[in-house]
C-alpha cells in the first residue's frame, strides 16, 4: 500500500513536472512488546494539537514502558546518545525521571517549552518535579539542551 503510493507519486511527479524525485522508507516503528506505532494503531500519538492536546501528548510519552525509554530518547529527542543510554539504563523508580525527561523533550520539540511545563495541566509541575530535577542535576547538561523549535520543526506539513 505505502510502496504503491511512493511509486505512483514519483511517476506522477516525473510526468507532470518532469522532475526527478526520490521515495524514502523507514522500518516500521514498534514498541518493545512488538506493537505498531502509527495513526492506525490504537492510542495513536498525533503531532497536531487539535488531534491530541499537548497535555495528552505529554502523557503518552510519560507513560512509555520502561523498556522503550532509552530507544525513544534516541529516536525522538535531541539529547546526546550517551545521555539517552544513561537514562535508558535507569531502573526501578529512577526510570520515572527518565520518562519525564522524554515527555518534556518530545513535547518541547513538537509543541514548545510552555506546553511541556504548562502549570494549567492537571499534572503537577513536571519540569520541576523532584525526580526529574534529581536526574537533571546528575546529568548537568540536560537543562541546557536547546530544543524549543515549537512548530518550526514541522513547517510545510499540513495536518489531515
Amino acid at each position: 500500500d505505502q510502496w504503491g503510493n511512493i511509486v505512483n507519486g514519483i511517476d506522477l511527479t516525473r510526468r507532470v513536472l518532469d522532475h526527478e524525485i526520490f521515495g524514502l522508507t523507514s522500518p516500521l516503528l514498534t514498541t518493545s512488546d512488538g506493537k505498531k506505532m502509527g495513526k492506525s494503531a490504537d492510542g495513536a500519538v498525533w503531532l497536531n494539537a487539535e488531534m491530541r492536546a499537548p497535555y495528552e501528548f505529554w502523557q503518552f510519552w510519560r507513560n512509555t514502558t520502561d523498556a522503550d525509554v532509552g530507544r525513544f530518547l534516541k529516536l525522538y529527542t535531541e539529547l546526546p546518545v550517551e545521555e539517552c543510554d544513561r537514562l535508558g539504563a535507569l531502573e526501578g523508580s529512577e526510570i520515572n525521571a527518565a520518562k519525564i525527561i522524554l515527555a518534556n523533550e518530545v513535547t518541547t520539540l513538537c509543541h514548545g517549552a510552555k506546553a511541556a511545563a504548562d502549570p494549567a495541566d492537571p499534572a503537577p509541575d513536571r519540569a520541576a518535579s523532584g525526580e526529574a530535577a534529581a536526574i537533571r542535576r546528575g546529568v548537568g547538561h540536560c537543562a541546557d539542551v536547546k530544543t524549543d523549535l515549537g512548530n518550526k520543526g514541522f513547517q510545510g506539513i499540513q495536518p489531515r
